[in-house]
């Protein structure tokens, strides 16, 4: 019999621990949603580094999370991602009210992507930050859920439904050209698209919607543009064509890169 998943909260110590414990809680939530390093969790819930750590070594300790990445900066000091431990359950603890909000977030993105659909051309990039404002502010009281899979699941209707429907092209590279248009025209943040021969194609993005690359916000935003992306790929060519992994280089401030990839079916 296979394994269930196990939540964190499973042993009453643990259980008691956490609900005690609101940083370890905080954590816990935030990386259910990404991988974070210290540094990042001691900026987002603003308390002190060694106190991060301390939460990070007894979870580690404990088997609830793992490294999930390593990373190399310009100055040659590592920085450790940690993420949950795959099969390790955030338990919301109040998911009826974790289902109002997201009802609400798809009701405001449904309204929008209606708006856009029947607007014509306006600028979509003052329309998504207006949405995203509200999102953020919704997905912050949202424990349950991964906050990268909503935001992907609505970035992908949009792309498809709106974005598609606005730009031209034959082919994946004229496609992605068209898209890079497009994103600067519709005051989306900068998109570049890196097509040589024999190579696959990637797009670059920087400061999407004005994120300057805070991974709090910009992380998670990261999944949205990957599901405009990926919908707009999906009007044009159906199922054939995805983005792979996005890649974030905080280190140097690089923009964002998604390679296109091709569907094994």
């Amino acid at each position: 019999m296979a394994e269930q998943p196990r939540s964190i909260y499973d042993e009453p110590s643990r259980r008691h621990s956490t609900k005690k414990g609101q940083v370890r809680e905080a954590i816990v939530k935030a990386l259910s949603q990404e991988p974070h390093t210290v540094s990042e969790l001691s900026r987002i819930l603003r308390v002190s580094k060694p106190t991060i750590n301390y939460h990070i070594n007894e979870l580690t300790r404990r088997g609830s999370i793992i490294v999930a990445q390593v990373q190399v900066g310009k100055t040659g000091v590592l920085s450790k991602y940690y993420a949950l431990k795959p099969g390790t359950l955030f338990v919301s603890s109040n998911p009826e009210t974790d289902e109002q909000y997201l009802q609400t977030l798809s009701y405001l993105f449904e309204r929008k992507k209606l708006q856009l659909t029947l607007g014509g051309n306006e600028p979509l990039g003052p329309q998504l930050k207006e949405i995203l404002y509200h999102a953020f502010k919704l997905l912050a009281k949202v424990s349950f859920n991964r906050h990268s899979d909503i935001l992907y699941k609505h970035g992908f209707s949009i792309g498809l439904d709106v974005v598609s429907k606005r730009i031209d092209g034959g082919s994946v590279k004229d496609t992605l050209e068209n898209l890079k248009k497009f994103w600067i025209d519709n005051q989306m943040g900068e998109l570049q698209v890196s097509a040589e021969r024999g190579y696959r194609p990637a797009v670059y993005l920087h400061n999407c919607m004005d994120s300057y690359e805070t991974r709090d916000i910009g992380g998670p935003l990261c999944f949205l543009v990957k599901g405009i992306i990926d919908g707009a790929l999906a009007g044009k060519f159906g199922s054939r064509y995805e983005t792979g992994k996005y890649e974030f280089n905080e280190a140097d401030l690089l923009p964002c890169r998604f390679q296109i990839l091709k569907r094994k079916h």
